[in-house]
Formats: structure tokens, C-alpha cells, sequence
């Protein structure tokens, strides 16, 4: 990651990301980028967002390139296979919809297939770690990702779930502290 100079940007919100001109710069190939808003942070009863960006920072710039046959993007990849099977066959962009097996259906038109997987990575591994099993959440979350406890992970899909598993990888095994967490249980 320091050598792609992985970088979190963070924003108050979309307006003020666009009217900043970075992501019109020329930006060198070896500086990693990835964007979060303070709007989608630390905000009582959502969940926080934070999350989700930084493991899409530490898995496009970290994971990715270091086991590129496991964790790639780019097909044929241990992930990019077990995402075609989550979603019930290859889609090169999101298609007009997914075969009824799926459980995975990512349905924004702007992310590209290596986005598609970096989604894949992420709904996965929070679930196995703990963060989308609330019933709340999992309810918020069935329109992409119908796998939110991390045993419907473990039965449902299994060519993910051996892939977490294995020890070469050093993925996390517990979740991180967030701010969604601590406002989740006050409300409780």
C-alpha cells in the first residue's frame, strides 16, 4: 500500500468532491485513491460507511496485488469465480437482471466488473466478520447481498467463504470498531 501510495480522501459530501477538482487531475498510476464523505460517517443509527471505504482502499491497493490470482479483479481470479457463482453466471456489466439463485445482484450501472468484485470482497468479508447481520441491516442490504450472517455466508457460499478461510491470505478475523456499532447499541 505505501507503494501505491494509497491514500483515503475524505469530503464532507459528494458537492464538495466534485467541485475540487482532484478527480480531474492527473493523478500518476502509482497513487492509489479512494473516497469517502464525512455525510456518510458517524451518523446516529446509519451505518457507518467508513468501513466499507477503507476495505475498499486495503483490498484494491493491498490484497489485490499481493495474491493477484486469488483476490484480483481481473478475470480469472479465486474471487472474480466465486462472484460469477454469486451472481449466477459471468456479467461483464450489470445485466437488465440476475437468474433467481443469485445472491449477490449488484445493480449500479456505473461499476464495471473489477468493481463489481471489489463489492463482492467487501459484502463478503463483513460478513463473515459480524457487520451486516443485524436484522435491520440485513433487511437494508437484500437488494445487493441476501448472505448477511456469517453462517448463511459460510452454507450459501462456500467458494467465498473457503477463500476467507485460508490462512495465506491474512485477512482480518475481527471487525473493526466503528461509531456505527457504539450509536447501533444505544439505541437498543
Amino acid at each position: 500500500m505505501v507503494s501505491q501510495q494509497a491514500t483515503l480522501v475524505m469530503f464532507q459530501d459528494e458537492n464538495e468532491a466534485e467541485s475540487s477538482g482532484i478527480f480531474d487531475a492527473e493523478i500518476p498510476e502509482d497513487h492509489g485513491f479512494q473516497d469517502l464523505y464525512g455525510e456518510e460517517t458517524n451518523e446516529s443509527g446509519r451505518f457507518d460507511a467508513s468501513l466499507e471505504e477503507v476495505l475498499h482502499l486495503i483490498s484494491n491497493y493491498g490484497y489485490e496485488l499481493v495474491y493477484p490470482e486469488a483476490l484480483g479483479t481481473e478475470r480469472p481470479t479465486q474471487l472474480t469465480d466465486a462472484m460469477d457463482l454469486a451472481r449466477g453466471g459471468y456479467y461483464a456489466s450489470v445485466p437488465s437482471s440476475y437468474p433467481e439463485e443469485a445472491w449477490y445482484h449488484y445493480d449500479d450501472i456505473t461499476c464495471d466488473y473489477r468493481c463489481m468484485a471489489v463489492e463482492y470482497f467487501y459484502w463478503a468479508l463483513t460478513t463473515k466478520l459480524g457487520a451486516q447481520a443485524d436484522p435491520v441491516r440485513c433487511a437494508e442490504i437484500a437488494v445487493e447481498w441476501e448472505l448477511c450472517t456469517p453462517s448463511a455466508l459460510e452454507n450459501g457460499d462456500p467458494a467465498i467463504a473457503a477463500i476467507l478461510d485460508d490462512p495465506t491470505f491474512k485477512l482480518p478475523t475481527v471487525l473493526p470498531i466503528c461509531s456505527f456499532w457504539v450509536s447501533l447499541t444505544a439505541f437498543r
